[in-house]
């Protein structure tokens, strides 16, 4: 009986060999390290260039930034360029979108005349009882005013009296002048309602 090629092989012998392919990993790793080194290692001239400005300061950095032709007459280096002095502006610069469409100060809203005739006894008697409601907030925030100028000053030091008090009268004022309006609203309301009240 004639035995088959590959029966020579030893019965212990693997079919694939990790040594080899181990060894190919390491042949190519080493190939890239060469390749690297030769690449990105600096030259001579470069390297003391490097050295002389570790040494001389702003001397040897400023010789090192100056362009020298390398191989093929590529430039190498940094190029020196002239730098713009500095520039104080005259004005601000500000972006157009966000200017205020006017410079002068925003004009208040004109009010609307008051209405001198209505169209029904109902219609006036709301028109009034809604001026009413405003006004009654208005009161209230006077109120506010009032009571936090009144801690105000009890806390304020002697020096700020003088100030203070006049401050408080323009609160006191405003606040006399609210609860004036809210009365001759109330008044008119009422009187609104017992006109309709008679005629009805």
């Amino acid at each position: 009986m004639v035995d088959a090629p590959h029966s020579k092989l030893p019965p212990n012998a693997p079919a694939d060999e990790p040594q080899g392919s181990l060894g190919a990993v390491l042949i190519g790793g080493a190939i890239l390290v060469v390749a690297a080194l030769l690449i990105f290692w600096p030259d001579s001239e470069t390297a003391s260039k490097a050295g002389a400005a570790g040494k001389d300061g702003a001397a040897g950095q400023q010789s090192s930034n100056i362009a020298g032709d390398g191989p093929g007459g590529v430039p190498r280096g940094i190029q020196p360029r002239a730098i713009d002095p500095a520039e104080g502006r005259s004005a601000p610069r500000v972006t157009p979108g966000l200017m205020a469409p006017s410079n002068g100060l925003a004009m208040l809203p004109e009010r609307k005349p008051e209405p001198t005739s209505f169209p029904s006894a109902a219609a006036e008697i709301a028109h009034f009882e809604k001026k009413l409601e405003q006004a009654r907030a208005d009161l209230v925030a006077r109120t506010t005013f009032l009571d936090r100028m009144k801690k105000a000053q009890e806390q304020a030091p002697i020096s700020e009296t003088d100030r203070m008090n006049q401050r408080a009268k323009i609160v006191k004022e405003n606040y006399d002048k609210a609860e004036a309006k809210v009365a001759d609203l109330e008044a008119k309301v009422a009187g609104l309602k017992r006109k309709q009240a008679g005629g009805g």
